[in-house]
Order: C-alpha cells, then structure tokens, then sequence
C-alpha cells in the first residue's frame, strides 16, 4: 500500500533547491538613548548616531543583524549570555578619554535632536536654567515624545503651562 501511494505521489514532487534561505524572526525596535536595541531581554549595542532612529532586526539562531537601511548593518554574535545583559561592540563608543567636553553636547542629545528637533526649544531651556542636561532628562524627554502627541511641543503653539513648569523646575531622578 505505500509503495502504490508513493509510486502516484512521485509524479507531483519536485526536487528540492540548491540553496535554502536561514530561518529568521523579524523585529522592528528603536534605539534607546542609550544606543541600544533589546531582543529577548538582552540589549545589543549600535553606533551613537542610530539613537532615535526606527531599525529591523533579524534574529536568527547563531547572530543578530540589526539594520538601519541597506548600507548601515551592524551584526552581533548570539552567543551564550544570560538574560537582561547588553552585548556591545567597541566601534559603537568613542574611545575612553575621547568623550564629550563639557562645552559640547551628548551624542545622545544630537541624535535625540535629530530625530525630533522640535524639542531643541526645551533643551536650550534646560541649559538656561543651569541644569546639566544628563542621559536622565534625554531618555525622558524620548520617552514623552513617544508616548504623547507631538503638537505640544511645536513652537507655533502657545505654551502650555505643564511644560513650562517642568522646564523651570527641571526633572527629579
């Protein structure tokens, strides 16, 4: 009986291909302030300038290929780690003692303007006051623009007195 099954199901079956594609999962994340990406709760790192920025993740079983766009593809091992860790790669922070001066902007908060430059009115604010402007108050300030809607923070509107009452007082940690 299965060799009469088979002898019929022979004529319909196609050889297999030469090459198969690898199996992957498929992530869209943004890059936290900090400049990175979370993919099973562990955290892989990507160059400075990505933070803001909306990137694809292909997870497969040996690595991670995070992509910004065709050109700009970063790729970290998937090793053996355990959860809640970040995986980072030299090439995505300046060397040490190569920081920022204290006269110069984040890299965070450059890229932070980028992404959104309608908040650079609250930031300057922020420096007005006196305040250091910390990785804190930038990651606070993304977290608002992804949670709220963006029209209170475009100048053409009045201002409302919640921002500007937060400017002046500044964020507690």
């Amino acid at each position: 009986m299965p060799r009469e099954l088979f002898a019929i199901e022979r004529q319909h079956l196609k050889p297999l291909p030469a090459w198969i594609p690898e199996v992957y999962r498929l992530h869209q994340r943004t890059v936290d302030v900090e400049g990175y990406v979370s993919v099973q709760s562990i955290r892989y790192s990507v160059p400075v300038s990505w933070i803001g920025r909306r990137v694809e993740i292909r997870e497969t079983r040996d690595k991670i290929d995070i992509e910004l766009d065709a050109r700009h593809i970063v790729t970290h091992d998937r090793a053996l780690t355990p959860l809640h860790q970040r995986i980072m790669l030299a090439e995505h922070r300046p060397p040490r003692g190569a920081g920022v001066k204290r006269s110069d902007s984040h890299p965070e908060e450059q890229a932070l303007l980028e992404a959104a430059p309608e908040i650079a009115p609250y930031i300057a604010a922020l420096k007005q006051k006196g305040r250091k402007v910390t990785t804190l108050v930038l990651r606070q300030l993304l977290r608002l623009l992804r949670e709220y809607p963006r029209e209170p923070f475009s100048p053409r509107l009045p201002k409302r007195r919640g921002m500007d009452s937060t400017i002046s007082t500044g964020w507690s940690a």
